[in-house]
């Protein structure tokens, strides 16, 4: 198996396990905000892989990509120009997009 394939069954193993102890566990996919988006972002299909297996196993998955897409430059969202991490501005928008879409609240 790969390395991917074993990262997708830890997902799935912690949604198990969040189950078992009455809990609800969601995977956020962040897009990498290298670069600006402009409706080419090059990781889309390894996006698609990964909510296409949450959606096979019946896993609480969101893709935080459409929160991002109205923003022409993904400089104001990032840690540091040589650190591509989310920042809390970024992390605010993808908040306000899980309170929109899926009802979720997040402090």
């Amino acid at each position: 198996r790969s390395e991917s394939d074993r990262s997708l069954e830890l997902l799935a193993n912690m949604d198990e396990r969040s189950r078992q102890n009455g809990k609800k566990f969601y995977t956020i996919l962040y897009p990498l905000l290298h670069k600006d988006l402009l409706g080419n972002y090059p990781f889309e299909p390894i996006h698609e892989k990964l909510m296409e297996f949450c959606e096979e196993r019946g896993l609480n998955c969101v893709d935080a990509l459409p929160a991002f897409e109205s923003h022409r430059s993904m400089k104001p969202f990032i840690v540091h120009e040589v650190d591509y991490h989310p920042n809390g501005a970024a992390n605010r928008i993808v908040s306000k997009f899980l309170h929109e879409t899926e009802g979720l609240e997040i402090q």
